[in-house]
Parts: structure tokens; C-alpha cells; sequence
């Protein structure tokens, strides 16, 4: 690897990304670099935004900061307007699809649009793209192999086997695509017989518009004609039939008020 590698890792709170960070941060320590893992976050820690910046290098570093990073992974599109101009001419740019309404304006890096949650989604939960993220990233840059964040993994998850394994394969998930990067094509999710039933609960939403930002196949909406009692503005399951209980919207929601039930059949 290079002497000094400069990571920034952004999104909203409650998708992984200090730990995602971190994970990378002790891996590289278990190979004896040097290395700074600087975590900021918001007060609302669950959908407010946070970034980690994390410094790996063969010498001492004198100084945290990066002002310009040699990558940048933005785990959620929100941050995108406030990080695209973070990396560095040359540097690698690795953006999280969903929720992505706009073209990258970026054409002196290398940029890739993976959709991680669907791919999560995919392997069996959701909150497991962050790992999917980072192993694209370090197949790209090859800043460290990939069995010493396997290691670290092992060390986290270590007793709790469901856990390690569906982050292993995330991850690993993630290497696959790295991988191939330039001829990576996203792969359409399989319709299949399962249909699902979103319940939301008036009573917590607070109407951030979350689900329906975020829904690949454009379930929810928010019409702007219906509030709740405190009088946010009320989404609703305006497309039940394109439904395939995918759990997105249930994940990506800071207030905790929406279940999705599987209907089989």
C-alpha cells in the first residue's frame, strides 16, 4: 500500500458507518500502521448524518485532518452534495444507490454506484451493507488484504455465529464487486410470490419522508394531505401490489414507526 491512505466514510446515523470505519481502523492496526479513526456525528445518532475519517500510514501522522481524501464512501445519497467535492483528483468515489436523484459531477475520480442495500437485502438483512461498501472499496484500492477485516470481524462477532456469517458474506459480497468493478451491472431483485404490508405508526412519525425517499420500488408516498396528531406530514402505503417486503423503509426510519409484514402467496 501506499505510505498514507486517507478514508472518509459518510451517511446518516444508524447504517454502520463509524463502525464500517472502524472495523477498517483495527485492521490496520493489526498490521502494526499508524493509523487515526475520527468519528463526528449529530445528536440524533439514528438518521442525523455523521463521517468518519480514518488515516492509515507506514510513518507517525502528525495530523487527523483531511481536507481532500484519497476515497470517499457515501453510505447514504443525502450526503453526497456535501462530500463529492471531499475526494481528492484521482481518488475513488463509492456511492450507495439508493436514494441517488442525481448524476455525479465528479469526472477526475473514479466513481461507482453500488446498490449495497439491495444486495444486503438480498444476503438477508439489510444493515449489513456497509460491509458490502467497504469490501467493494478495499478490493479497489487493496490498502489491506481482505482476510485482516476478516479477522476483525471474527474478534467482533466472535460467539454470536449468525452474526459473523452474514457479515462475512457482505463483505465478501462487497470484494465480488470490487472486483469487477468496471463491468459491475446491478442485478435486478427477483420478484418471486412474496408480497408485503407496511403499518405505520401515526402516533411516532414524524414525517422526515425517509421511507418514501428511500423505497426502490415506490411503495410510500407522501401526498401533503395527511398529518399526523402532531402535524407531520403522514406517508402512506400508496402501492401495496409493488410491495416485496424488502424492510428498507422499516430500516432507514430514525422514529422506529413502520413494521413490514411478508405475505406469502
Amino acid at each position: 500500500m501506499e505510505q498514507r491512505c486517507e478514508i472518509v466514510m459518510t451517511g446518516v446515523g444508524g447504517k454502520g458507518v463509524l463502525l464500517a470505519g472502524r472495523i477498517l481502523a483495527q485492521a490496520a492496526m493489526s498490521l502494526d500502521k499508524q493509523v487515526v479513526w475520527l468519528p463526528s456525528y449529530s445528536a440524533a445518532k439514528r438518521g442525523g448524518p455523521c463521517d468518519c475519517s480514518i488515516l492509515i500510514s507506514d510513518d507517525r501522522i502528525p495530523s487527523p485532518v483531511i481536507s481532500k481524501a484519497d476515497a470517499v464512501i457515501v453510505m447514504d445519497p443525502s450526503q453526497l452534495d456535501t462530500f463529492e467535492g471531499r475526494v481528492k483528483p484521482g481518488g475513488t468515489l463509492i456511492i450507495e444507490s439508493a436514494g441517488l436523484k442525481r448524476r455525479i459531477n465528479r469526472d477526475d475520480v473514479t466513481t461507482l454506484t453500488i446498490p449495497a442495500v439491495q444486495e444486503a437485502v438480498a444476503l438477508g438483512d439489510s444493515r449489513v451493507a456497509n460491509l458490502i461498501l467497504l469490501g467493494t472499496y478495499l478490493e479497489m484500492t487493496k490498502i489491506i488484504p481482505p482476510d485482516a477485516i476478516e479477522s476483525e470481524l471474527e474478534k467482533m462477532f466472535g460467539g454470536k455465529e449468525e452474526l459473523l456469517a452474514i457479515n462475512k458474506k457482505a463483505f465478501n459480497k462487497g470484494v465480488s464487486i470490487g472486483s469487477q468493478s468496471s463491468q459491475y451491472t446491478p442485478q435486478e431483485t427477483p420478484r418471486q410470490s412474496i408480497q408485503g404490508e407496511i403499518v405505520i405508526d401515526e402516533k411516532h412519525c414524524r414525517g422526515c419522508g425517509y421511507c418514501a425517499h428511500f423505497c426502490p420500488r415506490g411503495c410510500i408516498t407522501i401526498p401533503g394531505d395527511k398529518f399526523t396528531p402532531e402535524g407531520y406530514m403522514l406517508p402512506i402505503f400508496s402501492s401495496p401490489e409493488q410491495c416485496t417486503a424488502c424492510g428498507i423503509c422499516s430500516w432507514m426510519c430514525p422514529c422506529f414507526s413502520i413494521e413490514v409484514y411478508k405475505i406469502e402467496g
